[in-house]
C-alpha cells in the first residue's frame, strides 16, 4: 500500500500532528498512529519519518524504528499535553522550512490533525474556522 500510494506521489506532502493521550483509546488510538506513520512514510525530506506532537509545544518528532511495530510503538508513546497550539504547528513547520532552504514545491501542502481533544485558538481573523471529522 505504502508504494502503490508513494509510485502515485499521494501525500509526499503532508504531514500528522497526532494526538496519543490517554483519551485516545482503542479504535481511536489506533487510527491516529496508523496514519500518522502512513503519512510520515510517504513525505519526502524533511518531512520524511516524522509526525508532530500534539501540544501546547508541538514538536517535530522524528519516528524511531526498524519495523511497523517499532514505529508504532514510538507514537504511541511520544509526549502529548491536553491542547494543542495550532499557531504554534505552523510555526514549527515554516522553522523547518526555512532552515532546510526548502523550495516552494516541497513544502508541507496538508497539515492532518488526528485526536478526540481541543484546539488552542490558531488565528486571530475574524471568521476563521477548524474543520475536522471525529475519530
Amino acid at each position: 500500500m505504502v508504494d502503490d500510494l508513494r509510485s502515485k506521489g499521494s501525500l509526499c506532502n503532508c504531514i500528522s500532528v497526532c494526538d496519543v493521550s490517554g483519551s485516545m483509546t482503542g479504535t481511536p488510538m489506533e487510527v491516529c498512529i496508523a496514519l500518522g506513520v502512513l503519512t510520515s512514510e510517504l513525505s519526502e525530506e524533511p518531512w520524511a519519518g516524522k509526525v508532530i506532537t500534539f501540544s501546547e509545544r508541538p514538536e517535530l518528532q522524528l519516528i524511531n524504528g526498524n519495523t511497523l511495530r517499532e514505529k508504532m510503538r514510538f507514537v504511541q508513546r511520544m509526549d502529548w499535553d491536553m491542547n494543542t497550539n495550532f499557531q504554534a504547528v505552523f510555526d514549527q513547520i515554516l522553522r523547518t522550512a526555512v532552515e532546510a532552504r526548502l523550495a516552494p514545491e516541497k513544502m508541507i501542502r496538508t497539515v492532518f490533525v488526528y485526536s478526540d481533544m481541543e484546539f488552542d485558538q490558531a488565528s486571530g481573523c475574524e471568521g476563521a474556522a477548524v474543520v475536522g471529522h471525529r475519530l
